[in-house]
């Protein structure tokens, strides 16, 4: 996850013109797709998680945890896209 957020930065910081490119290259492009697809992905599985837990009481807590950890990632990810 750390080489994905390094290069969100990296993202970040050409969307904004920091890098000083003009355009912005297909491969940023691609990136940013592919880190807003993985945002959706990772709610999707804090939102399956949190379903299981509810059928399978004996690892609740651990599922809930999981899934807290799994759409804060999200959330980390969410706000390297607006920054």
């Amino acid at each position: 996850m750390a080489a994905a957020r390094a290069g969100c930065d990296l993202i970040v910081k050409e969307k904004r013109g920091v890098i000083g490119a003009t355009q912005t290259s297909p491969m940023v492009i691609e990136l940013v797709r592919r880190m807003q697809d993985t945002q959706v992905f990772l709610r999707m599985a804090a939102i399956e998680l949190r379903r299981i837990a509810e059928e399978a009481p004996e690892i609740a807590a651990e599922l809930r945890h999981i899934a807290q950890k799994v759409e804060a990632e999200a959330g980390d990810l969410a706000r390297r896209d607006t920054e």
